[in-house]
């Protein structure tokens, strides 16, 4: 991931807001002022998931490349093998 001002534990929670539990980019900055007393503007959390989904990107063309078996849903890739 390119560099931010914020580390990957901020990072993985916009992800897992945004990606798993499907909330606004608003909620997202609301909620992580809240929890966890971090100010996010709304711009700021959606590039933030610009980020993650490069990431994730590279990793899943990676698996496709590497030949091996995997299954590839919504939450995760199983790959078989080694």
């Amino acid at each position: 991931m390119p560099p931010s001002a914020f580390g990957p534990g901020v990072q993985a929670w916009v992800g897992l807001l945004s990606g798993a539990y499907r909330m606004s980019k608003r909620n997202i900055k609301v909620l992580m002022r809240d929890a966890f007393g971090i100010e996010l503007a709304v711009g700021t959390v959606s590039q933030l998931e610009r980020h993650l989904s490069e990431a994730v990107a590279a990793a899943v063309r990676v698996v496709k490349e590497s030949g091996l078996p995997y299954e590839l849903n919504s939450m995760f890739i199983n790959v078989e093998g080694d």
